[in-house]
């Protein structure tokens, strides 16, 4: 009987689905890909059953899977999706590592390739300090890569480990300062601390970004609503003034006003007929003196006109005797 040889299955394990801020992204250190990521190579062996066991048909036989230690010759990790653009956005690995390792690196637009045969702890230990930076990290979502590892020339070829991450958007980026600095007592004490948001866990992958937009509205409209009440508080204590200084000048001029609604004027028959009879004996007069008036100055007119004509008689007189003298006839120088 031949039996076939035991092949070792390489199993690849750890956190595929986490996030971070977008500030990490963009920081010198970057992402780290594979924090937690296990690397382990395993036979299946079969067990035959002991004593009667073996040549009873219905015994069946069992499989017992030991961890060997193997050494890995490649490693791979690529991009799934848009290929990197390396004006914005790369893969890093610590080159000063890979150099104790032995363990040579070639980048491209699919990703990075790991090269070398050393023992599956090494490679652990270089894919942790594989980073992912984002120079504009603020209009990525996520990115998702996968990583393969194989040994003697891809005679044995491990499962597809992927990972996804995402970003999140935050508005205040103190706050998620705040919270980073808050969480030293969670940290591994020989890797970082990942959250692993597989699975049911990951309920929404950004939910950051809600909290903060959804405050910022409830101010501004607390804001905006206090505005208003204080505008309509100032027009109301306007008006108010406008109405007590109306108030005020309204009473003003009744105060001046003469208030003759409590006067009766009771008028006397006799005495209108009086005021009639006395006024028509007043203008009766009136005209009996101005025609007396004028008759006196009738009369002094006439005495004046009389003087004055005998003053031009007298004045005459002489004028007209000269005149004769002058027209007599002087006989005196005449001969006969």
């Amino acid at each position: 009987m031949v039996l076939q040889p035991e092949e070792p299955k390489i199993s690849l394990s750890g956190v595929h689905h986490f996030a971070r801020a977008a500030s990490e992204f963009e920081s010198s250190e970057g992402v780290f890909l594979f924090p937690e990521l296990r690397i382990i190579s395993t036979i299946t062996r079969e067990v035959e059953p002991e004593g009667d066991g073996a040549e009873d048909p219905t015994v069946q036989e069992s499989l017992l899977s030991e961890e060997i230690v193997h050494d890995l010759d490649t490693c791979e990790v690529t991009v799934e999706g848009e290929e990197l653009n390396h004006e914005q956005e790369s893969l890093e690995v610590d080159m000063a590592r890979l150099q104790q390792k032995g363990i040579e690196v070639s980048s491209s637009e699919l990703g990075m390739t790991f090269t070398g045969v050393d023992t599956m702890a090494s490679y652990e230990e270089v894919l942790h300090l594989l980073r992912y930076r984002n120079w504009h990290a603020r209009s990525l979502l996520d990115r998702k890569f996968k990583l393969i590892c194989s040994e003697l020339n891809g005679r044995y070829i491990s499962n597809e480990f992927k990972v996804e991450v995402n970003v999140i958007h935050t508005a205040n980026p103190m706050e998620h300062a705040n919270h980073m600095a808050a969480q030293p007592q969670f940290v591994h004490p020989e890797h970082r601390s990942f959250v692993d948001l597989s699975g049911h866990n990951l309920a929404n992958p950004h939910p950051f970004a809600v909290v903060p937009s959804t405050a910022t509205v409830v101010i501004v409209v607390c804001v905006s609503f206090l505005v208003f009440m204080i505008i309509l508080g100032v027009f109301r204590i306007r008006a108010a003034h406008r109405r007590t200084m109306r108030d005020q000048d309204t009473g003003k001029e009744n105060e001046m006003d003469w208030d003759d609604s409590a006067l009766t004027i009771t008028v006397n028959p006799m005495e209108t007929y009086e005021d009639q009879h006395s006024s028509e004996e007043e203008e009766e007069e009136e005209e009996e003196e101005e025609s007396e008036d004028g008759e006196e100055e009738d009369d002094i007119t006439s005495a004046e006109s009389e003087s004055s004509e005998e003053e031009e008689g007298e004045q005459g007189d002489p004028q007209n005797a000269t005149r004769q003298q002058q027209l007599e006839w002087d006989d005196s120088t005449l001969s006969y």
